[in-house]
């Protein structure tokens, strides 16, 4: 994951708190504008990203081990904390929650999401 003013830096931060390169994203949200925007945005600046528009998707591209994984939290069928509680049980990769809803902000923290970023986006915040 992205955010508003600290998409960025987040990301950055995020790779170098778990110790190794970024290399591999995997952004997971149901508007597949955002995917487009965040796919493209990304891919410019060398990165290797793959996209899930829904719960059942993302967790069948999550044993690909993505270095670090944008989840948005409101997705139809299987919202972003079914699909945290679901990684949970085979993967440990570096999760951000991404939600336009600021209630959405603590409970992915305290399942163990590395941060949270809020929608909408800016074209500079890739």
């Amino acid at each position: 994951m992205l955010g508003t003013k600290y998409c960025k830096e987040s990301i950055r931060e995020l790779a170098y708190n778990v110790n190794q390169p970024m290399n591999s994203i995997l952004i997971v949200d149901d508007d597949k504008k955002i995917l487009k925007f965040l796919s493209l945005s990304l891919k410019v600046k060398g990165y290797t990203v793959s996209t899930a528009t829904n719960g059942e998707e993302t967790l069948k591209l999550a044993v690909e081990k993505p270095d670090v994984m944008p989840l948005d939290i409101p997705m139809s069928s299987m919202d972003g904390f079914e699909v945290l509680k679901r990684l949970q049980t085979f993967s440990n990769e570096p999760v951000i929650a991404v939600s336009a809803h600021s209630a959405d902000r603590e409970k992915p923290l305290e399942m163990g999401n590395n941060d949270f970023l809020d929608k909408p986006f800016r074209p500079d915040d890739s």
